[in-house]
Parts: structure tokens; sequence; C-alpha cells
């Protein structure tokens, strides 16, 4: 009898060592899942962060500055991008009879938005729609609250100094916007070619250069 309860006792010692291995081995494998979830995770955010950034940077590469990229650096970089986009801002009061607005304009060329979404309307409660490209010349896009500022609507006209301009669109997103931070700056958008029939004070614009270029390119770029 006392043979029996041994084998019992060794039966039962058996059993509950099986049982720690076995929770043992399912502990392993639940961590070694949790650190490749975990990864995975970090990884997607971490694609989905630097996408989203480049979207709302408006390209892969932007440089803000107040002073032209000199011809050489700017074909320096060019040969490293896919595509460029090239936009000045400037900060001036337009005007609608006796009404007048401190505006931020933005002057872009026929390439931008390389990165984003560029958002208009065709009246303040109007359809959003994406727009492939930036104003036409002597067009002007206003927001919302300029437009309301001004008393204007699409399809009238603004003036800047002597210069007339067609109220084309709301503007409701720019992809850029990023870079203005919480400003509550009324903002409009001007075609670039528009700048000169102006005659604006360039020693008061700030230049930026946009880029379209893989991580590399980027890299390579900034150091």
């Amino acid at each position: 009898s006392f043979r029996m309860v041994w084998l019992a006792k060794e039966a039962v010692m058996q059993q509950f060592g099986d049982t720690d291995a076995r929770l043992l081995r399912w502990i392993q494998f639940l961590l070694v899942f949790a650190i490749a979830t975990l990864s995975f995770s970090m990884n997607s955010i971490q694609s989905y962060l630097n996408q989203n950034l480049q979207s709302l940077l408006g390209a892969d590469l932007l440089l803000t500055q107040e002073v032209p990229l000199s011809p050489k650096h700017l074909q320096y970089l060019s040969q490293s991008a896919t595509k460029t986009s090239k936009a000045t801002v400037l900060s001036v009061t337009i005007s609608q009879g006796d009404l007048w607005q401190q505006t931020q304009l933005k002057f872009v060329d026929h390439n931008y938005p390389l990165k984003g979404d560029l958002v208009t309307s065709d009246s303040q409660s109007g359809t959003e729609k994406l727009q492939n490209t930036g104003p036409n010349i002597n067009e002007i896009w206003l927001d919302s609250r300029a437009m309301a500022a001004l008393e204007v609507k699409v399809g009238q006209t603004v003036m800047i100094g002597n210069h007339e301009l067609i109220v084309a669109q709301v503007l409701i997103h720019e992809p850029d916007r990023l870079l203005e931070g919480h400003s509550f700056t009324m903002r409009a958008m001007l075609n670039l070619s528009t700048f000169d029939a102006l005659q604006l004070d360039s020693q008061r614009l700030t230049y930026r250069y946009l880029f379209s270029m893989d991580n590399d390119n980027v890299k390579r770029s900034l150091n």
C-alpha cells in the first residue's frame, strides 16, 4: 500500500510538472507574440506618421526662408527630386469697395500641391472639392473668413492695390497649412505668375520650396 501511495504521489507531481511546463510554454509564446505585434504596430505607426507629416507639409522635403535659393542650390536639390514646386508668402491688404482686410497671400506655381489635399468650394456653404492645382492667373481664392470680412462671393472681384482679381473659389484647406501653426491670419491663394503684375514688395516675401523625393534623397539633401 505504501508503494501505491508513493506511485500516486509521483503521478500527481508529474501532472503538476507537465502543467507547469505547458504554462511556461504558453507564457513564452504570448511574450513572443506580444513583442512581434508591438514591433509591427510601431512600424505601422511610424509609417503612418511619416506619410501624414508629408501630407501636412505638402511635400517630402520643404524649405522655407526669407531669401530665395541660389540657382546652384535649387538645381542640386531638383536633381534628386521627381517633382518640385515653388511658393511665396506675403501679407498685404485686400479691398472691396469701402471694406479692407489684411490677408496672408500665398502665390503658388502650376505644380502645387505635391502632396496632400488642396480643398476648395464654389461657395461658403457649398460642397468641398479637391483641386489638382492652384488658381489661374488673375484669380484669387479667399478663405471663408476673408470672404465674410470683405462681403464678397465667388464670381465677384477684389482689389490689391490697383489690380482687380476675380474671386474664383473659397479656400478651405492647404496641404502645407501646418507651417502657419495656430495663426488666425486670414488667407488667400494666387497664381505665382500674378505676383509680377501686382508689383508688390518682394523684400517682404517668404520663399517656400517643395520637393517630392524618396527618403534616401531627403536624408542626402539635408546633409
